[in-house]
């Protein structure tokens, strides 16, 4: 994933092809592989303090569409008062 010129890349090694998709973007709430686990883990203490807070994720889908999605995930704590 190239963030600067927003293409998601792919290399398949069983077909010896390679995909590429120009994807839609927003600068510091997208993320992929294991940058989207620490971004979330920096936003912990909005999360306790009851903040939704909205990451969005770059992944590869399966056949038959086989590119990149982007999908947005939602998280939300609910602070229990005892």
């Amino acid at each position: 994933m190239d963030f600067l010129t927003e293409i998601a890349s792919a290399h398949i090694s069983q077909d010896h092809k390679d995909v590429s998709k120009e994807i839609k973007i927003e600068p510091g709430w997208t993320f992929a592989g294991f940058g989207f686990s620490l971004a979330l883990s920096n936003l912990r203490k909005r999360l306790l303090n009851g903040e939704q807070v909205q990451l969005k994720a770059v992944g590869f889908s399966e056949f038959p569409t086989l590119g990149p999605q982007v999908v947005t995930v939602t998280f939300l704590t609910e602070v229990l008062t005892v």
